[in-house]
């Protein structure tokens, strides 16, 4: 049985880079305030590459979104705009109260150098 035989729609969310509460310890941002807060100096290994990251709350409020919508086919959730991990990880150490504790390392990740969503269905199809 298919969508169309039910009427019913299929829509579903590319999340990006999250981040906020009760995340992964081992991620970027956390593992930042957990090695500051324990003294240490926090380490950025590949401050090079460009992420897009997209708090939590804002990932739900576009799911509920497109829970309440009939769009269909996929959504790029993201924030459309790109920051170093080094520039994340500088601005999470002043947030935290110890700027100038982070080590940015110079080694080249094989990672994909830029990723980055494409808002444009959310914006032109949902309004966010």
């Amino acid at each position: 049985m298919s969508c169309r035989n039910t009427r019913t729609t299929l829509a579903w969310g590319q999340v990006f880079f999250p981040y906020g509460p009760h995340q992964d310890e081992t991620r970027l941002i956390p593992s930042i305030f957990q090695s500051l807060s324990q003294g240490g100096i926090a380490k950025c290994r590949f401050p090079t590459l460009i992420r897009d990251y997209i708090y939590v709350g804002d990932v739900a409020k576009v799911f509920r979104s497109l829970l309440s919508s009939s769009v269909e086919g996929k959504f790029e959730i993201g924030t459309g705009t790109g920051h170093s991990l080094g520039e994340i990880a500088m601005k999470t150490a002043e947030i935290a109260g110890f700027p100038g504790k982070i080590i940015l390392g110079s080694r080249l990740s094989k990672d994909t150098p830029t990723i980055i969503a494409n808002p444009d269905r959310l914006k032109n199809e949902l309004g966010l």
